[in-house]
C-alpha cells in the first residue's frame, strides 16, 4: 500500500433530498508496473461504483466502469466531469465537515492491495 499515495480526497455533500453523491481524489503510484483501481467502499454509503463521463453524439453520459488504470509511476485523477466514485444510498446525516473512511482496492500484479483513508465531506462549489 505504500506504493500508492492519495491526496486531495473529498466526498461532495449530496444535494438536498438526494441519496447519491461522488468522491474524488488523486492517486499517485510509485509502483513499477501498471495497477488498477478495482473497488471502493465507505460506511457513509450503501454502495460505491467506479464511474466515468463519456461524450457521445454531443451528449454527456455517466457510465459505470469495471476498473481504472493506474499507470506505472503515474497518476490517476478522479475529478468532477471525469472519472469518479459514485456513492449510492448515502447516509442522510452526512454533513459539511464530516470525515468518513474510504476504502480502495487496488490490483497490483493480480494481488489486491487495500488502502483506507479518511476523507472530508465538502459542499458543492
Amino acid at each position: 500500500a505504500s506504493a500508492f499515495a492519495i491526496e486531495d480526497a473529498y466526498i461532495r455533500m449530496p444535494l438536498a433530498g438526494s441519496d447519491k453523491t461522488a468522491a474524488y481524489f488523486t492517486l499517485t503510484s510509485s509502483a513499477d508496473t501498471m495497477a488498477f483501481l478495482i473497488d471502493a467502499s465507505t460506511p457513509a454509503a450503501e454502495t460505491a461504483e467506479l464511474h466515468t463521463h463519456t461524450h457521445e453524439n454531443g451528449m454527456m453520459a455517466m457510465r459505470k466502469a469495471d476498473l481504472f488504470e493506474i499507470p506505472a509511476n503515474g497518476v490517476l485523477e478522479l475529478r468532477p466531469m471525469g472519472n469518479h466514485l459514485m456513492l449510492f444510498g448515502v447516509d442522510s446525516t452526512l454533513a459539511d465537515g464530516d470525515v468518513v473512511s474510504l476504502t480502495l482496492v487496488i490490483s497490483v500484479d493480480g494481488e489486491p492491495v487495500v488502502k483506507t483513508i479518511d476523507v472530508p465531506v465538502k459542499p458543492l462549489g
